[in-house]
């Protein structure tokens, strides 16, 4: 199989590096489109499956004491689920639900851990993943509680304006308030606001940002520290090219 561009950060850094690996673990990948809401894995039973999105974004999520749902953190084509180094396969510690559809490619946890086993390459990549999941956490948790909740939406958008490349977000206020952990009410206040001021359009459940620029310097700094290339944190050092289109 060639393997040139992916779609997915990590395996087209496979890809370019290892293209015999990268043939192995896609020859038997699945390629699925998935719309918002479903629910691809189930907190306490066994993985099977790892998935790399290439589009759309999918959420890490946990149930607290009043059976409230509360995602933890958003995965784009920049990440992957499951694929880390030290997974346990025999049970899964979170949700994983889709907050924006999107596409990915779904592949055998097993076989991925086998080549993990064998190939420091791979190793090598899974260790950069997760290290910047790591590092995402920890800024996530300063900026919920050092930043405004109407810089911290501002982020969300820009993250998930980035993940779709560009396209419009088909995700409703009740989906970005899970994102976020607040009252859809609250995001509908914030989203007319910046309506009002040009930056984003808002129409039956689509968001579009208008204003790329002006939704960046409302933002709080978190969106430019993790994006920089002077603070770049995980595998990102090892990337000179990301592909800007999947192959699908």
């Amino acid at each position: 199989m060639q393997c040139t561009t992916i779609g997915n950060d990590s395996l087209d850094l496979l890809a370019q590096s290892d293209k015999e690996a990268a043939s192995f673990i896609l020859h038997d990948a699945r390629q699925i489109a998935f719309d918002g809401g479903r629910k691809f894995q189930q907190a306490g039973e066994r993985i099977n499956s790892c998935l790399f999105p290439t589009d759309g974004v999918l959420a890490l999520a946990c149930d607290i004491d009043d059976g409230t749902e509360v995602n933890t953190l958003g995965v784009g084509f920049d990440g992957a689920i499951h694929a880390g180094l030290g997974t346990d396969l025999a049970k899964a510690y979170h949700h994983v639900i889709s907050r924006l559809a999107g596409r990915l490619w779904e592949i055998d946890a097993p076989r991925w851990q086998a080549l993990l086993a064998q190939n420091s390459r791979v190793r090598e990549i899974a260790a950069g993943f997760t290290n910047s999941c790591v590092c995402r956490v920890h800024q996530a948790l300063a900026c919920q509680m050092h930043h405004d909740l109407e810089s911290r939406f501002c982020r969300c958008l820009l993250e998930l304006h980035r993940w779709q490349r560009g396209r419009p977000l088909a995700i409703t206020h009740q989906g970005l308030s899970q994102f976020l952990g607040v009252r859809r009410a609250t995001i509908t206040i914030m989203a007319r606001s910046l309506q009002e001021a040009g930056i984003i359009s808002c129409s039956r459940g689509v968001i579009e940002v208008s204003d790329p620029y002006a939704l960046r310097q409302a933002s709080c700094p978190c969106y430019e520290l993790r994006h920089s290339r002077t603070d770049r944190r995980g595998c990102d050092h090892l990337v000179e090219t990301v592909p800007t289109e999947p192959v699908m």
